[in-house]
């Protein structure tokens, strides 16, 4: 048989403060969510704080037949699939050559790496 754990006061005080930063973090969006489906007036006329007043998805209708959000959806998840398939066609081979004990300018190659972990070059961003 197994004994239940018991919780020291200060463990339990952690517990119920991470609980409540917790909800705290959540909150707004959750609230975001509410005041979605609900219809536009009810946000300023009525509280909108545990569920929508009135149930209202004429939004996301809007945002599904603009075409935008889906077609900036499809731009990213694009994005995101040749990016990464770019770097692993990139990455793989260096990171092989840089295994060989008798590549020229190993030594170099590889502070140069590291050196541009340590002190990134951060955002280029041009003043306009």
């Amino acid at each position: 048989m197994k004994r239940r754990k018991h919780f020291s006061p200060m463990e339990l005080a952690i517990k119920i403060i991470i609980g409540l930063l917790s909800l705290i973090c959540i909150f707004p969006f959750y609230q975001t969510l509410l005041i979605s489906l609900s219809r536009q007036g009810d946000k300023y006329t009525q509280l909108v704080f545990l569920y929508p007043v009135h149930l209202d998805i004429s939004a996301y209708k809007y945002l599904i037949n603009d075409g935008k959000v889906v077609n900036g959806f499809l731009v990213t998840v694009f994005i995101t699939v040749v990016g990464t398939a770019l770097s692993l066609a990139l990455t793989i081979p260096g990171a092989y050559a840089l295994t060989k004990k008798q590549l020229p300018g190993r030594n170099l190659i590889m502070n140069l790496i590291i050196f541009t972990m340590f002190f990134s070059g951060g955002l280029v961003c041009p003043i306009s």
